[in-house]
């Protein structure tokens, strides 16, 4: 049943000629995931589903930026363009892609989004999934021929595919061991694909274990943050350096920490990972483990010996970062294991 009071009826009246008050009202319910208001609106005849605010967004931009899947629906059953650019040149899949939302992703792609489209700054939706830290997403984008074909960008999605028999062929067919696909060499595909066959291949041709990208990450870093257990032990029976830095200065126990891989933690601790590195805005692996509400990877970082008194640039300890978030497990933990350090942190109300 439609929610009148959602959207006020002296509202909608005021809003019937005026073709801008429609196109907020439009873009604050889809922001919002108000089906209901939105629905009502799309009856008006000054409705433009189309219309853009000062940022070049859409109301399927602020659908899909929020996760509104149901929104989105009903703004590309009503005309919505699937294509639209923002100020950018950032379409809806690029949003999708980089917030890792494999539904909304799946559901623009049904609807004609372009895989192949570029943003102002060159990227396809797909270099966007790379940030992500989610496999379906960047399975579903390099299905649809993200960019041109030849042997070596083929070489990418196979090795991120697991499809060893196609990357033979491909580096058969003179694919370029070395090259950078979207920044990442192969043995980051590999890596946040998991495929532990294809990177011990991949060492053996002659890539570095030690090798990385633009920003600073290594293979290690790129497993770590798709959660690639597997992978994750054979780049560190490989050799690969756990305890490198990327731009930021995150080492992989960072990312570890922050998504709340317990196991994954296990491994580094295991190979000697440096459990009280800073990185640039002084965070330890342990301040992201505590603002993060990983209560098993805390646990295993101060069983290990992380130094729970350490600050970051702020000046805040890890359980001052759990009060602010208002983890009370991690809180407790911390207490009860008699790290109760720094009265801005148990002076917070939470």
């Amino acid at each position: 049943m439609t929610s009148w009071t959602s959207v006020p009826i002296a509202l909608l009246l005021s809003c019937v000629l005026a073709s801008n008050c429609l196109a907020d009202s439009l873009y604050e319910a889809a922001e919002k995931g108000d089906v209901s208001s939105l629905s009502l609106l799309l009856q008006q005849r000054a409705a433009t589903v189309n219309q853009t605010n000062e940022n070049g967004l859409t109301p399927l931009h602020a659908a899909v930026a929020n996760g509104h899947v149901e929104v989105a629906q009903l703004l590309l059953d009503s005309g919505a363009a699937v294509n639209g650019r923002d100020a950018r040149g950032f379409t809806p899949l690029h949003s999708a892609a980089m917030k890792g939302d494999a539904m909304m992703v799946s559901l623009l792609l049904r609807h004609g989004a372009d895989a192949s489209n570029r943003a102002a700054n060159g990227e396809p939706p797909l270099v966007q999934a790379m940030l992500s830290g989610k496999s379906s997403v960047i399975e579903a984008l390099f299905r649809r021929e993200a960019f041109i074909v030849s042997p070596t960008n083929d070489s990418f999605r196979f090795a991120f595919l697991g499809a060893r028999q196609e990357l033979d062929a491909a580096f058969v067919a003179g694919a370029n061991l070395k090259a950078l696909g979207f920044k990442w060499s192969l043995l980051h595909w590999a890596s946040a694909g998991g495929h532990k066959e294809i990177i011990v291949d991949l060492v053996g041709r002659g890539l570095p274990v030690t090798i990385s990208e633009p920003d600073g990450n290594t293979p290690l870093h790129v497993a770590v943050v798709f959660g690639q257990e597997e992978a994750v032990k054979t780049l560190l029976d490989l050799g690969a350096p756990v305890n490198a830095t990327n731009m930021i200065g995150n080492v992989p126990l960072h990312s570890a920490a922050l998504y709340g891989f317990t196991n994954i933690v296990r491994s580094l601790i295991k190979a000697n990972a440096s459990l009280d590195s800073r990185n640039r805005p002084g965070w330890t692996p342990l301040h992201l483990a505590a603002r993060s509400g990983n209560l098993s990877v805390t646990k295993e970082l101060v069983r290990a010996g992380a130094d729970a008194a350490a600050r970051n640039n702020a000046g805040m300890t890890a359980l001052d970062l759990a009060v602010r978030s208002r983890n009370e497990d991690v809180i407790r933990y911390l207490e009860q294991a008699g790290r109760k350090y720094g009265a801005s942190g148990s002076a917070l109300k939470y």
